[in-house]
């Protein structure tokens, strides 16, 4: 029984970093105000005919994102569109991954809830926010050394085809979303990743404090 735990705390610990990371990339990549404030501060709409132009577009390509409505528009080109396809799967796929993250996770609560064996609980919580920093840490690094070369490797890894190899003359989507916007879009879930894992790490080391303290208050009764 013991050792049925032991793999459930294996498994929390690295479900938290996909749960974190998964719902930090939804809460943003799809905050419409994200995007609207970054076309301001970038000057993004004055390369367009209207404001409303870009926002009503956004606001539909986040929908077909979402799976909430069909790319209905000539604002995007075919090529666009065939890209936008390969980058609503990616999408489905990371909500997929949160849905099933978030199951496992509240499964493995309720479990070790109902085992009462909350020292498994925090200690997932603590190894697996320090995990999630650890890993976001990693990719700061690599975001630091070279943005330009994650960059093409994530695109040459997650996409079979050159669909994403746009060009701003003839492109909508490269022109409303330049190199900037995925660098700035990268840090802003990456804080919210650090925020969220410094928290689980510190609700599992309180605990362990709490533990560490009980039990020498206990020894010198």
């Amino acid at each position: 029984m013991k050792g049925i735990q032991k793999l459930l705390l294996i498994i929390l610990i690295i479900v938290i970093p996909v749960l974190i990371t998964t719902y930090a990339f939804r809460f943003t990549a799809f905050d419409e105000k994200y995007y609207f404030r970054f076309y301001e501060k970038y000057d993004i709409y004055s390369q367009f005919q209207t404001k409303e132009e870009v926002n009503n577009n956004t606001i539909l390509l986040l929908d077909y994102l979402k799976g909430k409505a069909p790319l209905d528009t000539e604002f995007f080109n075919e090529k666009e569109k065939l890209h936008l396809v390969d980058v609503k799967a990616i999408m489905s796929g990371l909500n997929i991954a949160s849905y099933v993250s978030l199951l496992a996770f509240l499964f493995i609560l309720l479990h070790l809830r109902r085992t009462k064996h909350f020292d498994y609980v925090f200690k997932g919580f603590l190894y697996g926010g320090l995990l999630t920093l650890v890993l976001i840490g990693i990719f700061i690094i690599m975001l630091a050394t070279s943005f330009h070369s994650v960059f093409i490797s994530f695109h040459q890894i997650f996409f079979n085809n050159d669909l994403w190899q746009l060009d701003p003359a003839t492109d909508n989507l490269i022109v409303l979303f330049p190199n900037a916007f995925f660098y700035n879009i990268a840090i802003k879930i990456m804080l919210s990743s650090v925020i969220t894992g410094a928290i689980f790490a510190g609700f599992g080391l309180l605990f362990k404090y709490y533990r560490m303290h009980r039990k020498q208050r206990f020894s010198h009764r």
